[in-house]
């Protein structure tokens, strides 16, 4: 909370993609988003309450207009890990299709077959497997947003592309990672991968 106390302070936009766990600081972050350019969706471990999903802040299927561009988000994951919000490939479809074309896309689960995805152990079995999401790919191949804020994958940090579109995982900010991105109509001329120093 403190970190995204000074953060509202230095960036036009933040986002938050998802896992925060713990219910009650779920709720103090959405509060706290409450009239600042703060955006969240939820993670597979967060529980999908009906009243988390009506708050403007939480996007999930949803987009809005931030200044020029348009933002939506979907959150949720495939059921491989648990939790209590899982989705599969047609659902995460469903959502991704209301949101039309958007600029800005935060997902928590990212798409498939990109460095964002990758596990280096899944269900137990060993070796390098991409778990992203078919549904979701296809939507940024279809529409191709500029910008695709996704997490999910702890072990991928990393930046990649789908035709135009930049996606960044910025890894799990409870070992301190964030990612500071510059974007533009049209472009997106930096991605920094960072952490907190915590």
């Amino acid at each position: 909370m403190d970190w995204l106390a000074e953060a509202v302070k230095q960036y036009e936009i933040v986002a938050v993609g998802g896992d925060i766990g713990e219910l009650g600081l779920l709720y103090r972050i959405v509060d706290f988003a409450v009239g600042k350019q703060v955006f969240i969706v939820l993670g597979n471990h967060d529980y999908p309450i009906e009243e988390m999903f009506a708050a403007k802040s939480v996007l999930h299927g949803t987009s809005l207009k931030v200044g020029d561009f348009t933002m939506g988000g979907i959150g949720g994951s495939l059921p491989v890990y648990g939790g209590p919000l899982e989705l599969d490939e047609t659902e995460l479809l469903i959502l991704a299709r209301n949101l039309g074309p958007v600029d800005l896309l935060v997902a928590h689960q990212p798409p498939i077959d990109t460095e964002c995805d990758i596990v280096y152990e899944a269900l137990g079995e060993l070796g390098a497997k991409h778990i992203g999401s078919v549904a979701i790919r296809k939507y940024i191949e279809e529409t191709q947003p500029l910008l695709a804020l996704v997490g999910h994958i702890h072990e991928s940090p990393g930046v990649d592309t789908i035709g135009r579109t930049v996606i960044v995982n910025p890894g799990p900010f409870m070992t301190g990672n964030y990612a500071e991105v510059e974007f533009e109509k049209g472009k997106v001329p930096k991605v920094e991968l960072k952490k907190t120093g915590r």
